[in-house]
């Protein structure tokens, strides 16, 4: 894809925002289903990719100091008696 293309769609994007933006600021019952659309939805998956990135931050920096430590099986880490 063109660079111009990708200008039409950040474009499109940014006025969809404003757009919803402004309708919510009109109408009392969109904004309301805005918001619970965001803490149903949207903030789980945000804060789901979030801690995600954190594991995957802290593995390579684990990884960077300990270069040569072997990675624990969790799958079979269950006490055998």
């Amino acid at each position: 894809m063109k660079k111009k293309t990708y200008n039409i769609i950040i474009l499109t994007i940014l006025l969809l925002i404003a757009a919803t933006w402004g309708y919510s600021r009109i109408n009392p019952d969109f904004a309301q289903r805005c918001d619970s659309l965001y803490t149903s939805y949207l903030k789980p998956a945000c804060d789901a990719g979030l801690k995600l990135c954190h594991r995957v931050g802290d593995a390579i920096a684990d990884k960077m100091q300990n270069p040569f430590k072997k990675s624990l099986d969790r799958r079979n880490s269950a006490p055998t008696e």
